[in-house]
């Protein structure tokens, strides 16, 4: 299975494999929340609504709502805002920037796949690497934003502190 994989991936054109890459950070989107423990005023209710706020430009197309109509645990709420406007309410938020996601507090996951995002102050950064997507979490940040991380995120991606 892994060869034909890597096989498939080999032969797909620059553009197919980018699109596969940006369909994978999505999927990691709506997979963060299982691995995720809110603070109790922000905390999400298994078959209540998720916010998901994209601020920026909006690499994924239609792909979010796509995912979010074959999800079961929460009904997804997904926001689009320019970068200048403060959302409020987001459980996750996400730029390609990072930039507008410096002024989130408690209660939000904010990430991004901005180079050097998790280094300056983000809490998980999503790094394209020879075809794969690593993931980058800062723990102060997360902790700084009253999130918990489980063992089992934390063991697939590579922490700073």
């Amino acid at each position: 299975m892994c060869i034909s994989l890597l096989i498939f991936f080999f032969w797909m054109s620059p553009a197919a494999a980018q699109r596969a890459l940006v369909q994978v950070k999505a999927v990691f989107l709506f997979k963060f929340p299982d691995y995720v423990t809110w603070p109790p005023k922000n905390r999400p209710e298994s078959g209540g609504i998720f916010n998901m706020c994209i601020l920026g430009s909006n690499p994924f197309g239609n792909t979010l709502e796509v995912i979010a109509s074959k999800q079961n645990k929460y009904s997804y709420n997904i926001q689009y805002y320019s970068n200048s406007d403060t959302p409020e309410n987001c459980h996750l938020a996400f730029s390609q920037t990072g930039n507008s996601l410096k002024n989130f507090g408690s209660g939000v996951l904010t990430v991004s796949d901005a180079g050097s995002f998790s280094q300056s102050g983000g809490a998980i950064e999503m790094r394209a690497e020879q075809g794969r997507i690593k993931l980058i979490g800062n723990l102060k940040s997360i902790e700084n934003a009253d999130l918990k991380i489980s063992s089992r995120l934390l063991g697939i991606m590579e922490v700073i502190r």
